[in-house]
């Protein structure tokens, strides 16, 4: 990779923000990663930190306080970080909620892999395609990342 990535991760399972910490340690991925544990916290996060915003969100979908698709929505539809990347990361994606997620700006959707290796892969992609993207031509990748995918959008 080109450069050191911003990373932030919002994610209220302690045990899913630890894994992927470990995931870009233990991988050497030029990252810096910080969390919130749930939406209002992402929201006031981003709201505090507008001149030094992160290069990418990777947001799950069932937080408390405020739910991840409404922090997508509101993301999206807010002039300082509609441009930011969001790649929604959950354990699952149902089949109405892939669509939404689409229509609404996500970047990706990536589920949560069990294993660090699995995840680590994914991270790589997402991360060159963010790099490309800003510099070059992307790479074909589907909107719903994960081993057990079942959308081939």
């Amino acid at each position: 990779m080109l450069r050191n990535v911003r990373i932030l991760l919002a994610d209220d399972d302690r045990d899913d923000q630890f894994v992927f910490f470990k995931v870009v340690l233990e991988n050497a991925l030029a990252c810096e990663v910080v969390s919130v544990y749930d939406g209002e916290e992402l929201m006031r996060y981003l709201l505090n930190n507008v001149d030094d915003l992160p290069d990418i969100i990777f947001l799950d979908l069932n937080m408390p306080l405020k739910k991840g698709e409404d922090c997508l929505l509101e993301i999206k539809s807010h002039k300082d970080y509609s441009k930011l990347p969001v790649v929604v990361y959950s354990t699952s994606f149902n089949k109405d909620i892939v669509p939404f997620l689409q229509k609404n700006g996500a970047y990706y959707c990536l589920q949560k892999q069990s294993e660090g290796g699995d995840l680590a892969k994914y991270l790589r992609l997402l991360l060159e395609n963010l790099l490309l993207g800003q510099d070059g031509e992307l790479k074909e990748l589907p909107f719903v990342l994960g081993k057990n995918n079942p959308f081939k959008y």
